[in-house]
């Protein structure tokens, strides 16, 4: 099963329309790249999906007045266009991940020739949300504009995790409902029968002033995965695997970092996709922004390189899995390629070719992705990369 998870910055209905050049067809160009009639993804999550529409807990359905809803649905209908043999594109609703500024969500498109979504929530509209399935209680059809989009037995994501999900009490926050909380979708194969557990996260930013205090969101959300029943047990009901994927803010170029934000996870056997910093070598940057004073750094730039120059420079985008006796492989692709070549100006990077510098043992990553244009095209479509596990 292929996973890709991409944060597509603020994700809203302009971006696809004003975006015709640059929005669907990079997503596209991932997708399906070479032309290619069969997508390389299995399970595509949008991650920051618009919505600024406010009111109401975490875990309700996008409202259709939402740029992110109206982005969602474009998107749909234009992969839904590509549906042939080996292709039938549906989607999971998008459910909001906090309140306030953190009410957006995250979309995920499936190739249900290739997977079953599985939930493992169900929709309740007596409730009017994801729940566990509940006894006694009848799961139906989501709200407007989501109707339709998932049938019986209306399966749903679910975005609101408990110590014990018999007793719906003790909620595990990622710290509070100010912040978004991770997207959990289950899909199993159609051949081969796997079950995998897909945790799409983004978190909160850390502080920018003091990215090293030990309160930061970031780092306490990912710290809060260590208590979710799903997560510390990756092979809980039957599931093969457990991956958490996305946005993560936590950089692996500081693996002190990590190790603060993740050490409660890793401790349960999960493995990062994208390897922490070791001693003398570069973490693959995932998110690349430009800074308010253009100071261009010296040629060939030195290794401790973080925040310091004309771009910003994250490893913030990951993947982690588990149990550790599955494999994984994958690869993230790298818009300014200052990981392998000295630093290039701006004119020059609009002329670069994106390369893929990064795969753990994965055969034909390389060609499969290659197709991707410049980085100058893919900047407008996001200021992150995409983040592709295979298992």
């Amino acid at each position: 099963m292929r996973i890709m998870a991409w944060n597509l910055e603020n994700f809203k209905r302009e971006d696809l329309v004003w975006g015709l050049r640059y929005g669907a067809p990079q997503i596209m160009k991932m997708l399906y790249p070479g032309g290619v009639a069969t997508p390389v993804i299995d399970v595509f999550g949008v991650i920051e999906v618009y919505n600024r529409t406010g009111g109401g807990p975490p875990g309700r359905p996008l409202p259709a007045n939402s740029l992110g809803t109206e982005a969602t649905i474009l998107l749909y209908n234009e992969l839904r266009g590509k549906n042939n043999a080996t292709t039938e594109w549906r989607l999971v609703p998008p459910l909001s991940l906090g309140d306030a500024r953190r009410d957006e969500g995250v979309a995920v498109f499936y190739n249900a020739k290739k997977v079953q979504f599985q939930g493992p929530n169900q929709w309740y509209p007596a409730r009017g949300e994801s729940l566990p399935p509940q006894p006694g209680l009848a799961a139906g059809e989501y709200p407007v504009p989501w109707s339709g989009y998932v049938g019986a037995p209306y399966f749903a994501a679910k975005v609101k995790f408990y110590m014990d999900d018999t007793d719906l009490t003790t909620e595990i926050t990622f710290p509070d409902n100010s912040h978004r909380r991770p997207f959990l979708v289950r899909f199993r194969e159609v051949v081969g029968g796997k079950t995998i557990d897909v945790l799409f996260f983004h978190t909160s930013p850390p502080f920018r002033a003091d990215p090293d205090a030990p309160q930061n969101p970031a780092y306490l959300a990912c710290s809060y995965l260590g208590l979710v029943p799903e997560v510390t047990n990756p092979t809980h009901d039957g599931v093969y695997a457990t991956v958490v994927i996305g946005d993560l803010n936590v950089d692996a170029n500081h693996a002190d970092r990590w190790n603060n934000a993740l050490g409660t996870v890793t401790a349960w056997g999960y493995q990062p996709l994208l390897p922490v910093t070791i001693p003398g070598q570069r973490a693959v940057p995932t998110m690349s922004r430009e800074k308010d004073d253009v100071q261009l750094p010296p040629d060939p730039i030195p290794v401790p390189v973080c925040n310091q120059y004309y771009w910003r420079k994250f490893a913030i985008d990951n993947a982690i899995w588990g149990p550790p006796t599955v494999a994984a492989q994958g690869c993230a692709i790298d818009l300014t390629r200052e990981t392998v070549t000295p630093f290039q100006t701006w004119p020059k990077l609009m002329e670069e070719t994106i390369t893929q510098i990064h795969t753990s043992a994965w055969p034909g990553s390389l060609s499969v992705f290659k197709a991707t244009r410049n980085w100058f095209q893919m900047r407008q479509r996001s200021d992150h990369v995409p983040v592709v596990i295979s298992i």
